[in-house]
């Protein structure tokens, strides 16, 4: 039945969206913490092991 699959592709396209949207606001939180931190002249290394984050994502922050 299409409607039936037209729901299902529909939930599915739902979920998919929920989860981008929560990854982004997390990548968006850690952004601003290594932002803040580097503010306070943190080291990059202390950086990374309180975020998660790698050197280089952090070194990415850093110059954008």
């Amino acid at each position: 039945d299409d409607e039936w699959y037209k729901g299902q592709y529909k939930k599915w396209g739902e979920m998919v969206g929920r989860e981008k949207g929560k990854e982004e606001g997390e990548r968006k939180k850690a952004e601003d913490i290594v932002k803040n931190m580097l503010k306070k002249k943190c080291d990059i290394s202390f950086i990374s092991e309180i975020t998660g984050l790698s050197l280089e994502e952090i070194n990415n922050i850093k110059t954008n």
